[in-house]
């Protein structure tokens, strides 16, 4: 283990938290390491993100925990597997990430999409999970409703792919949050337009046919936290709210809409902290 001889020092975190490049399957995956600590915080974008949106935390989080950022498949630097990448597909490279890094254990938060690959993640090798950290995400699998506009969604992207990106970071964003955060809309947009075409319709099939996993939510082993933002539309707050209710699930409360991660700075944070301090 590094020692940390300054921890508030600005340069020892940006020589600490480095950039790597993983391979699995012959694709190359994109990651950062502080590798400054023994307990690993594992943190995961959303859909059309990557893993830069963490690099406001990081600093804060590295003085008690190692927190390693990935690229997702076909997201950021990371190489497409297929045309499909399933929720298991991108567990299975966090999984194989770090093995190769010696990691025996680790917490893993999610944002979104990044929350359907941490359950699933759990799911698979619970044996490695300490707890779970789902951000603006839920355990269901998609709606009929919802698999038939992922449906259109990838015959949209095949038409027009910046089209599709530019509408859907859109729509993740209020008018107020475009108003307040205009610099963090344009890295949202410029981040989702570098995905590559293959890598949005591949997340899209992922997302449409993944596995309900509210099984997770009763088992007593890992703890699971989930941070809710009451203005979600992408995560219904209230449909959320009921699937945990009652369940093991540590349940978090926030204003406003689904990128909390940027609307919601301080409030993530504190949620982060508060739970992996341990």
């Amino acid at each position: 283990m590094n020692v940390i001889s300054n921890p508030d020092n600005y340069n020892y975190f940006c020589i600490m938290n480095t950039l790597h490049t993983f391979t699995y399957k012959d694709c190359n995956i994109s990651y950062t390491d502080t590798n400054n600590q023994d307990d690993t915080l594992v943190l995961l974008h959303g859909f059309l993100g990557n893993k830069e949106q963490w690099s406001p935390y990081i600093q804060e989080l590295c003085r008690s925990k190692r927190v390693i950022c990935v690229d997702l498949l076909g997201h950021g630097a990371s190489d497409c597997l297929g045309y499909v990448h399933t929720m298991e597909d991108q567990a299975d490279v966090i999984y194989s990430l770090l093995q190769s890094l010696g990691v025996k254990k680790c917490s893993i938060a999610g944002h979104s999409m990044g929350g359907y690959v941490t359950l699933s993640f759990a799911n698979l090798y619970p044996e490695m999970c300490e707890a779970l950290f789902l951000i603006n995400s839920t355990a269901k699998e998609d709606s009929d409703l919802r698999k038939t506009n992922r449906k259109r969604a990838i015959d949209a992207v095949k038409k027009n792919k910046d089209l599709f990106v530019n509408i859907a970071v859109s729509n993740l964003f209020t008018t107020a949050v475009k108003t307040n955060f205009p610099l963090e809309f344009e890295q949202t947009k410029a981040a989702a337009s570098n995905t590559s075409t293959q890598g949005v319709i591949a997340s899209l099939e992922g997302m449409r046919i993944r596995e309900n996993l509210e099984r997770m939510y009763y088992q007593e082993e890992i703890l699971i936290h989930l941070l809710l933002s009451t203005e979600d539309t992408v995560i219904p707050y209230f449909e959320t709210i009921a699937e945990a209710n009652h369940t093991e699930v540590i349940i978090t409360h926030t204003t406003g809409g689904h990128m909390s991660f940027i609307e919601q700075k301080q409030k993530t944070l504190d949620f982060l902290k508060s739970n992996v301090s341990n």
